[in-house]
């Protein structure tokens, strides 16, 4: 009995083997398959987030970068202009000669512009990695060949130019002759005024703490394909606040300018023989105010005649030195610029939205009519004095001559208020739908009609094919399932034979044993 269930059990797992094993071979290989694709899925997306997280990170260093870079700009610059008003002073020694107090500003100017260039050079690789975290794919150069490493010689070329301590720069000064006057230059004047430039250190943290170029606004301008750059935060700004910015760009701009025309006019008005005209540069708030001038009032005529004579502003204060021309020059078609974005943004600031035309047109047609009913009325008024006065005549209660003045101002004013009715009858009419406003209008609408019944035809055909997908979907599962059950089938009805021949095999080896 032992031997025939050992050897029924030997068969049953050698059948089992050759029925089963493709089977399990194949599901093995798919689970496998599945299982590499979630692996690669998930390897994917650790990998995008990573990526993220990086991104995130070198914006935040660049932010506080960024900032600090921009500080010592600032108090570099600021040094640099209280060193120049020493320089410059003749308080107590000749003018161009540099004192001990000078001296302790410039090693503080030159101190901060040596951490400055670090900074720099810390922005210019922050960027680049920034740069190639977003595009690793396709990116391959190094910083050295990259185009932010070129962008860094430039910033440190503008910003490296300042006053060294140590070095009289009255052996660095030359004259310049100029309508007949002379003045004197010296390079801590052109340092000075090139130091201005590093204003724009200022200007570049806009982007940074901008909430148009923040991680909301780069995942709403990803999908339709725009960048959430400076160029993207300046036009989302000026069209959420324009009265805001503009006024700050033009307080930023007079000082500015203003210290620059302020350094190169200023020479020319302190020698001895120019004192019969004398224009005292030695306030910040006299150049302002020739900036601030010259912005508002200039226009682009004015500035081309002003390259031969710079007159522009009141004429209370006005630039004589070439450099201070140049520099008028550039103030005034910045100020045109700043002028046309003010009228561009009273402009759009004042226009009717679609809602809001259509409302004033409606009412500015009822004014009209009121008009025009007033003004009818009155030169019925006239007609009907006019009448009443010829009664008058018949009666003989007016005089002929009188009767005759005053039937001429009658009619003189019966002109001016029917020629004043027909002009407000004009009027209307302008404002009125014509029957050809009209057909266009409904040919629009029903463009827009079929627009939207194309739409949802194209619509309905995208899910009539999905439905028809899905159905051969459904038709290839309800075919497998079949094939599924008729081997199910099979697979009983060879167990039914099995159990038949096994039995009938059990029972011819008991029946020796019962012998």
């Amino acid at each position: 009995m032992s031997t025939a269930v050992h050897v029924l059990q030997n068969r049953l797992h050698r059948r089992n083997i050759i029925v089963n094993e493709p089977i399990e071979m194949e599901r093995e290989e798919e689970k496998a398959e599945y299982e590499e694709s979630l692996e690669m899925r998930e390897q994917a997306i650790k990998n995008k987030a990573a990526r993220a997280a990086r991104i995130a990170m070198f914006k935040k260093t660049l932010k506080i970068n960024d900032t600090i870079a921009a500080l010592l700009s600032m108090v570099g610059l600021l040094f640099a202009i209280l060193e120049y008003e020493n320089y410059y002073s003749d308080t107590d020694k000749k003018h161009f000669e540099t004192t001990s107090y000078g001296n302790i500003l410039r090693s503080f100017v030159s101190l901060s512009t040596m951490i400055l260039l670090i900074f720099l050079f810390s922005h210019s690789r922050t960027c680049y990695k920034i740069h190639k975290e977003k595009y690793s794919t396709i990116y391959h150069s190094t910083y050295w060949e990259s185009k932010y490493f070129i962008y860094f010689l430039i910033e440190a070329f503008i910003n490296i130019i300042h006053v060294p301590p140590g070095m009289n720069f009255s052996f660095f000064t030359f004259e310049m002759n100029q309508l007949g006057y002379t003045y004197v230059y010296s390079i801590s004047t052109i340092f000075v005024s090139w130091m201005l430039l590093r204003t724009y250190l200022v200007f570049r943290l806009f982007a940074l703490y901008s909430k148009w170029t923040g991680q909301v606004a780069e995942s709403c301008c990803g999908p339709e394909g725009c960048e959430a750059n400076t160029i993207f935060a300046i036009k989302a700004v000026l069209k959420d606040k324009p009265y805001e910015t503009i006024f700050l760009v033009m307080i930023a701009s007079v000082t500015i300018f203003g210290l620059a025309i302020r350094n190169f006019e200023r020479p020319l008005y302190y020698q001895k023989e120019n004192e019969g005209w004398f224009k005292d540069y030695s306030y910040i708030w006299n150049g302002m105010w020739l900036i601030a001038v010259t912005m508002t009032t200039g226009n682009l005529y004015r500035v081309m005649i002003s390259i031969l004579i710079v007159l522009v502003g009141y004429g209370d204060y006005f630039p004589r030195t070439n450099l201070g021309r140049f520099v008028a020059v550039l103030a005034c078609f910045w100020g045109v610029f700043l002028v046309s974005m003010m009228v561009v943004t009273l402009t759009v600031s004042s226009s009717f939205e679609h809602k809001e035309a259509k409302a004033y047109d409606i009412l500015f047609r009822l004014n009209v009519k009121s008009k025009m009913k007033d003004k009818a009325a009155r030169a019925g008024k006239l007609v009907l004095q006019l009448a009443a006065l010829h009664k008058q005549l018949n009666k003989k209660t007016l005089t002929p001559q009188a009767h005759l003045y005053k039937k001429i101002d009658l009619r003189n004013q019966l002109t001016v208020k029917l020629e004043e009715f027909k002009n407000a009858r004009n009027l209307l009419s302008d404002y009125e739908v014509s029957p050809e406003e009209l057909l266009r209008q409904l040919t629009e609408k029903i463009d827009r009609d079929f627009e939207e019944i194309k739409e949802i035809l194209l619509s309905i055909t995208a899910i009539e094919s999905q439905l028809e997908e899905l159905e051969k979907t459904q038709q290839a599962v309800l075919g497998a399932l079949n094939e599924c059950m008729i081997f199910t089938g099979s697979m009983q009805n060879n167990l039914i034979k099995f159990k038949q021949n096994f039995s009938l095999e059990l029972a011819d080896e008991t029946l020796p044993d019962l012998g």
